[in-house]
């Protein structure tokens, strides 16, 4: 095995010299991520450009979840659940400014209103434990909140124009290690429903004090519940099981149970009580009517796009007319007209910041309210340390920010366009795409095609984890390199400088992954699950995450693994993780070398 692989690499390395080294001077330009020469756009480090639309206001945590528009138009509020700052803010949106925010220490996806009394019902995520609890305390969250936190369902009183907290609600029976609570929606009658990931039950707490609960279970990892118009139905999404629970709202008694995309996340009813469901797996929005899917809308920018758009939230216009689906991936907003019940129609895009995950709607239907999960408008290196979450290992001299800190939430208030502006900012959408074929040299490319790639016989996938270029060949002498960022240089790492100097660097490949956890699943399979995004930056942070097996984790368009046996060509593959077995070794033989592909996944979570 040691012999084939080593014949493997040579082979590869000698090819790839002969025909590549020197490649990277045909490069038109360098791709530098931040605020770009026209003032108006930034490039992410990600390679795409966001030019978001709107008046932007900064939020003290980032991946905003949830968007709740009070009934007069007067306030908004919004939660961030992400790597940094789980808090809860109210925005005045006559002033466009917050007013008031809470630190919550944890929250999840889920926030309702009780419009009568202001009245905040936040998801409390998992369980307290005290290892969270002694973190949150050194990052000033108060002794009422941690107390607050032992029960799954927070409670904010915002009478008096400021946010403060309230007794938590407990739910009965419901322990500690199978609790992670994420949708929450409240009825006109006073019950609110509760749904908990973790162990695949919606409950309905009613009466005085909530005390009164009943329970149901679902599929599998539910995610959002809805009631419609006339507070007769809920509807429960099951992320990881690509269905829909329709249930009686009184008694939790299903009476439906719906097939519908990948990754069913947040979910809408229409005044005419059509359902909305937001398939962040597939580039679509379910449409449910009388107990079927009706229609199925696709939101990607192209029509037949590959699996990657990721819409993870809808808000609906009060007079039922227009849907608006945040397309967490694309960094976009889908503007739909649903005014034919019999056939939507998209009518355009809106640029927003990095990763909208999201959306509010104004009473009157003028403006729209969005929040990104990553922001991206303040985008900056993470050296020198700017932050209070400062790395000073390996080099104390060279302290940087954590990447997770490096993420912001950001609220938008954008002003619905009429037909000519819509089209302005789907042009916008369109050049923010990144067009990596526009920065090679065409001629290059087809000589490298035609001469080197028929000579390849094997590829060795070799994944290098946390590090970045600079942090080991930054000190390279030659490409994009910056020689200040360099923690493991030619002295520490011979070997990869000398592999670097006689084949190829790769000084202008940019990851989508921030971390281990979503690094891995973007180097694998280009994408990384709405479930992965959202997962990391709690268990990073220590607040962990709700358990998820392959139906959330494993991306709905596979592997590269997938794509090579569909050449049926002979693949090998190892992996470290049981999850990742299953799923990318199925049915491969792993002692089958030469191969296409090999592989070590790990899903490492340094």
């Amino acid at each position: 095995m040691r012999k084939s692989a080593f014949i493997a690499i040579a082979v590869l390395l000698a090819v790839t010299t002969a025909g590549v080294a020197g490649g990277y001077q045909k490069l038109k330009s360098i791709l530098r991520p931040g605020p770009n020469a026209d003032g108006q756009s930034i490039t992410l480090p990600v390679g795409w450009r966001i030019t978001p639309a709107g008046r932007h206001l900064s939020l003290p945590g980032d991946m905003a979840m949830k968007i709740v528009v009070s009934p007069d138009g007067k306030h908004a509020f919004v939660n961030t659940a992400g790597w940094h700052d789980h808090s809860v803010s109210a925005i005045e949106l006559a002033g466009e400014k917050i007013v008031s925010t809470i630190n919550v220490g944890k929250d999840w996806t889920g926030m309702a209103l009780n419009e009568k009394t202001n009245e905040l019902f936040v998801s409390g995520g998992g369980e307290l434990t005290s290892q969270f609890a002694g973190l949150a305390k050194q990052r000033g969250v108060s002794d009422t909140m941690l107390d607050a936190l032992k029960l799954p369902v927070l409670r904010l009183d915002f009478t008096s124009g400021k946010l403060e907290s309230q007794p938590s609600l407990p739910i009965e029976g419901l322990t500690g290690k199978e609790r992670f609570v994420a949708g929450l929606t409240y009825g006109t009658d006073g019950s609110l429903y509760v749904v908990n990931t973790q162990n695949d039950t919606v409950y309905r707490l009613s009466g005085a004090n909530f005390k009164a609960q009943v329970s149901a279970k679902v599929g599998y990892r539910p995610y959002a519940a809805a009631l419609a118009p006339n507070g007769k139905t809920l509807a429960v999404s099951n992320w990881g099981d690509e269905s829909v629970s329709l249930l009686e709202a009184a008694t939790l008694k299903e009476t439906a149970k719906l097939k519908v995309g990948s990754h069913p996340n947040d979910l809408a009813y229409s005044k005419d009580g059509r359902l909305f469901v937001a398939n962040a797996g597939s580039n679509s929005v379910s449409v449910i009517r009388d107990g079927k899917v009706i229609e199925t809308i696709r939101t990607s920018f192209e029509p037949k796009a590959l699996v990657g758009s990721t819409p993870v939230a809808l808000a609906i216009t009060g007079d039922g007319r227009r849907l608006y689906v945040a397309n967490a991936d694309n960094n976009d907003i889908a503007m739909i007209d649903i005014g034919n019940a019999r056939e939507s129609e998209v009518l355009g895009f809106i640029p927003t910041g990095w990763y909208p995950t999201a959306l509010g709607v104004s009473p009157d239907g003028k403006k729209l309210f969005v929040g990104t999960g990553k922001g991206g408008m303040r985008l900056r290196g993470n050296f020198p340390a700017a932050t209070e979450y400062k790395i000073v290992s390996p080099d104390p001299q060279k302290p940087y920010d954590y990447v997770g800190s490096q993420l912001e939430g950001t609220f938008s208030i954008i002003d619905v366009p009429d037909r000519a502006q819509l089209t302005a900012y789907t042009a916008q959408v369109k050049s923010n795409f990144p067009n990596p074929a526009a920065q090679i040299d065409q001629a290059h490319a087809d000589r490298i095609t035609k001469e080197t790639f028929p000579k390849i016989k094997h590829v060795l996938y070799i994944i290098r984890e946390n590090r970045t270029y600079d942090q080991v060949l930054g000190d390279l002498g030659k490409g994009n390199g910056d020689p200040n960022l360099t923690l493991f240089g030619a002295d520490v790492t011979p070997n990869a400088h000398k592999l670097a100097r006689e084949t190829v660097i790769l000084d202008n490949l940019y990851c989508n992954g921030e971390v281990s956890q979503d690094g891995h699943q973007w180097s694998n399979a280009a994408y990384a699950t709405d479930y992965t995004q959202k997962a990391w930056v709690n268990s990073y942070s220590r607040r962990g995450e709700p358990e998820a097996d392959e139906r959330l984790t494993a991306s709905p368009a596979g592997y590269l693994w997938d794509n090579c046996k569909s050449t049926e060509r002979p693949t090998a593959a190892t992996a470290n993780s049981r999850r990742f077995v299953r799923r990318q070794t199925a049915n491969l033989n792993l002692e089958a070398l030469p191969a296409c592909v090999k592989t070590r996944a790990r899903n490492g979570r340094r």
